[in-house]
């Protein structure tokens, strides 16, 4: 998140999931932290659970993804091919297997939705040929159905930035049992922490956290109190957030970054230092 959007970082992490190898993520990708994890002093706070810090809902699909690596021997064999699409300028599919399992995997790394023709090859694979199968999205739960022969290639709508994984079986297939995240732990507080590093050049982080849902402002004073920038406004869900703010052409000096949510209002001191 820190380089991309929020659809390229599932995108790529459909594609990671899926391969062999052991999956890796940086410490704090788990809920889109923007901070390289090795130039940053502490990601998680203590008080406020992983969850509570997931503002925009990775948590729950990097499990479903981990999920879905457990349960398909496919994702994580030694069998891959790369398989033909048309159109093929941004689309990358491939084929996984082990056994008599197959999956799917279909990428759309360009930024405009596209409509796919998906050469599968399902009649090669040694499956009946009168008998009628599935394939079926283990990330949206679409289906496709069809003898071999009709499902040779298929037609797959995707969204820019997009994944999708079908499962080939002689029935739908559905996955359940995610774990349901809708309980999870917020922030006891409203809080401000001191930004770090401090003093700073050219880039200090921001972090704060918030008990309810509301608007919040989060702005930089300079000593006479004229506003310098506004790095945070509008509503939020509670939870714990950071904010990066790049000093880059303001002068060295004393200034303060004051964050209001409700009636809740802390103001703290920093130092631009060149």
């Amino acid at each position: 998140l820190a380089t991309h959007d929020l659809a390229r970082t599932k995108m790529t992490a459909s594609l990671m999931f899926s391969l062999d190898g052991i999956p890796l993520l940086y410490n704090g990708q788990e809920v889109g932290f923007p901070t390289h994890p090795y130039s940053t002093y502490e990601i998680f706070l203590a008080g406020a659970s992983i969850q509570s810090m997931d503002s925009y809902g990775l948590l729950p699909y990097y499990r479903r993804l981990i999920q879905l690596r457990k349960l398909f021997p496919a994702l994580y064999s030694k069998n891959f091919q790369e398989i033909q699409v048309n159109p093929n300028s941004s689309i990358f599919a491939y084929r996984r297997w082990e056994g008599g399992q197959n999956v799917f995997g279909v990428l759309n790394m360009g930024s405009g939705a596209a409509s796919v023709s998906l050469q599968t090859s399902v009649s090669q694979l040694g499956f009946d040929s009168t008998r009628v199968y599935y394939l079926s999205d283990l990330l949206t739960g679409a289906l496709i159905s069809g003898t071999p022969h009709m499902l040779d290639t298929v037609t797959v709508a995707l969204n820019g930035y997009s994944a999708r994984l079908f499962v080939l079986a002689d029935s739908a297939v559905t996955v359940t049992g995610v774990q349901d995240l809708s309980g999870a732990l917020v922030p006891a507080a409203f809080s401000l922490s001191q930004n770090y590093p401090n003093p700073f050049n050219p880039a200090t982080l921001i972090r704060f956290s918030i008990p309810a849902a509301g608007d919040i402002s989060l702005k930089i004073y300079d000593q006479l109190g004229r506003l310098v920038r506004t790095l945070a406004a509008g509503a939020r869900a509670p939870g714990a957030y950071e904010v990066r703010f790049d000093a880059e052409g303001i002068a060295s000096g004393i200034y303060f970054y004051r964050l209001e949510s409700g009636e809740s209002v802390e103001v703290k001191k920093m130092m631009v230092l060149r």
